[in-house]
């Protein structure tokens, strides 16, 4: 795992102890499969995983309870990634090659069908109906979100308020869903429970915010290189900015009608960096990281609560 933050040494042990959570119940896959995904299951942020832990820890839950509910999640959203690599045509991922580049495009989407299954069978596993009903309209959400956001692909009227639905449905309602379940295995009250939830709406608005800023961006730490979802023809919260501000160019209009060959993406990631469209996405992500910020000053613990306070700052200050 890469430490994202700085974690008392009781969540470090705890999120090793996801990840062997995981690589348990992802070894009933074919060992060609296993041994190309197992680095990359355990590798990388665990932003959801770490959400579960410090929300339910916050709330007074038993880590017997928390480390599979946080493996489900971490193993549920290496699924749709899977997924998203195919139908976006990405080649990396993380800085490595997407699964699908490495075993047969058939298998990989079956392989992360596999993944799929195990998380769901992990959240039963709970017994929790809250917790196994929000996962289910979780799933809807999430697929929901990417059909209708690929129907509207370099759809430049796509507005602020259909963004900010997309977003809320792709991202935010798996972050919404990883604080609560963390809360509601202690059976907090509702208000409570409300507050967690709230807390990872938030944080999964600001991330997927700051992930749009970043594909425009050409940082070094980048695990991908810039302007993958231009290339994927999707319109996300740099180019609204732009568009929106008298933005049209030359290349937006090849990119608007589909020509990939003329559109030049270097030139239009430069021209949405030159006109102030980074700067105000970024004050929007950093809106809502703060209001999430007050909410974790809130809450009635004082239990984890640094390292949640550190997670949602983090979400917008990163640079990858």
């Amino acid at each position: 795992m890469t430490q994202i933050i700085d974690l008392p040494p009781e969540l470090v042990h705890l999120m090793e102890e996801v990840n062997q959570c995981m690589l348990n119940r992802i070894s009933v896959l074919p060992g060609q499969v296993y041994d190309i995904i197992a680095p990359s299951i355990i590798r990388g942020k665990r932003v959801r995983g770490l959400l579960v832990l410090l929300s339910g820890l916050n709330a007074g839950a038993s880590k017997e309870l928390l480390i599979p509910v946080a493996a489900a999640f971490e193993l549920l959203h290496f699924a749709t990634l899977v997924h998203d690599d195919i139908v976006d045509e990405h080649q990396e991922r993380r800085g490595n090659p997407a699964l699908h580049t490495m075993i047969p495009t058939p298998a990989a989407v079956l392989t992360a069908d596999v993944i799929l299954s195990i998380s769901l069978s992990i959240i039963s596993e709970t017994k929790n109906l809250v917790i196994i009903d929000s996962t289910v309209r979780v799933l809807e959400q999430i697929t929901e979100a990417e059909l209708n956001v690929h129907l509207n692909e370099r759809n430049i009227s796509f507005s602020r308020e259909k963004y900010f639905n997309w977003i809320k449905a792709k991202t935010a309602s798996l972050f919404k869903i990883c604080a609560f379940s963390g809360a509601i295995l202690q059976r907090v009250d509702e208000d409570l429970s409300f507050q967690h939830s709230r807390i990872g709406e938030l944080l999964g608005l600001a991330f997927q915010i700051k992930d749009d800023i970043l594909d425009y961006t050409n940082h070094v730490l980048l695990c991908r290189s810039p302007g993958c979802d231009l290339r994927s023809g999707l319109v996300t919260l740099p180019l609204i900015w732009y568009h929106d501000t008298g933005g049209i160019s030359p290349e937006l209009e090849d990119w608007i009608q589909g020509n990939r060959e003329n559109t030049d993406i270097q030139s239009l990631l430069t021209n949405v960096g030159t006109s102030g469209a980074l700067i105000k996405s970024q004050q929007e992500a950093e809106t809502y990281g703060d209001m999430a910020v007050k909410i974790v000053q809130d809450l009635p613990s004082e239990r984890m609560k640094k390292p949640l306070m550190d997670l949602c700052r983090y979400a917008v200050l990163r640079e990858q």
